[in-house]
């Protein structure tokens, strides 16, 4: 019994910290990329992680997080309805970007082998 038990889960804390640098990733690469920013974050936050459901939670969150308040900062909130679905489009392609990811991973690491 004189094992020690971690408090944190580790996969839980290593989602977090994806999603932290996908979010700022997204905010850096906004500017060059623009649309094609969410994919490209998605898909390295996907082939980070090599979980398909936890990579497209961390695609899908930190595109929606930092588009969101990308969005807010630019100025371009007119319309409540309009907002929401720019920034569930965006969401939506960084989710796509987090399972193609986790593919080209899984893909790798079998030829890999």
């Amino acid at each position: 019994m004189s094992e020690t038990v971690s408090r944190f889960n580790d996969d839980a804390l290593r989602v977090f910290a994806i999603l932290a640098a996908g979010i700022l990733l997204n905010w850096g690469l906004f500017f060059i990329l623009a649309l094609f920013t969410p994919l490209l974050v998605g898909f390295i936050c996907g082939y980070i992680l090599d979980h398909k459901r936890n990579a497209i939670i961390a695609g899908t969150l930190s595109a929606a997080f930092s588009y969101g308040l990308l969005f807010i900062a630019t100025g371009s909130v007119s319309d409540l309805l309009v907002f929401s679905e720019a920034v569930l489009i965006m969401a939506i392609i960084g989710g796509v970007g987090g399972f193609i990811g986790t593919l080209l991973y899984k893909r790798m690491s079998k030829s890999s082998y």
